[in-house]
């Protein structure tokens, strides 16, 4: 018996809306294009980092100086040079986001994929404070290879 076949699971109206591309995914596909819109409009040509990323992207020294969002909101940045960065991010949470998201639930799933965010937000901090070289971190890639792991316990024989 499946997973979704449980009763348990079948009378919960969270867990029953079966989707190959979840509500949540969607969501979240659409703040980080949304995010990385205004990246590319507010990208000045003779700076290095665009006002979007100043304010969301993780700047250790900024971390430590209290602006603990910034563990977070990196994973809705990506590199406005390299649309292939966004494109393949998006691409592999669309096809592997909804089969999780109908795991765990609407909550859970965005719940887990912040908090895979903030755990590679910690491991790039822990890095700067290893090696002390600045930089800016960006990207959902932390998120979505710990989407990618769940999907793959989840499916272990789809190739």
């Amino acid at each position: 018996m499946g997973y979704l076949d449980r009763d348990y699971v079948r009378n919960d109206p969270e867990r029953t809306s079966v989707s190959l591309f979840g509500d949540t995914t969607r969501l979240i596909i659409f703040a980080t294009v949304i995010v990385f819109l205004l990246q590319g409009f507010g990208t000045p040509r003779n700076q290095a980092i665009d006002s979007v990323t100043f304010w969301l992207g993780m700047i250790p020294n900024l971390v430590l100086r209290g602006e603990v969002w910034r563990l977070v909101t990196f994973v809705f940045c990506h590199d406005v040079t390299n649309i292939m960065h966004i494109a393949f991010n998006m691409f592999f949470l669309w096809q592997l986001g909804g089969v999780v998201e109908a795991y765990l639930g609407r909550r859970e799933y965005l719940a887990f994929y912040l908090a895979a965010g903030l755990a590679s937000g910690l491991t790039c901090l822990a890095a700067y404070l290893a090696t002390a070289i600045p930089t800016v971190t960006i990207g959902a890639s932390g998120s979505v290879l710990a989407v990618a792991m769940i999907f793959a316990k989840l499916n272990p024989d789809v190739t």
